[in-house]
């Protein structure tokens, strides 16, 4: 893990996770629309991309909990 301080331009190894530094797991929806949410400041349209990849997902999980179903 790389470290850099975008105040002093300083960088340093060793560091910790974005995981570790909360220490505890985020859910991958939240990640997903903060990045929206921070993305979209610069770049307008992207609720679109996450209803895309919200879909997306949602229909992989829906397909293997029917395969993983017994007959």
């Amino acid at each position: 893990m790389i470290e850099f301080d975008g105040l002093t331009g300083e960088t340093r190894t060793g560091g910790t996770t974005f995981e570790q530094y909360l220490g505890k797991v985020l859910e991958p929806r939240f990640l997903l629309d903060a990045g929206v949410e921070a993305v979209n400041m610069f770049l307008p349209g992207t609720q679109l991309a996450r209803i895309v990849v919200q879909h997306g997902v949602q229909q992989i999980i829906d397909r293997r909990n029917r395969e993983a179903e017994p007959r």
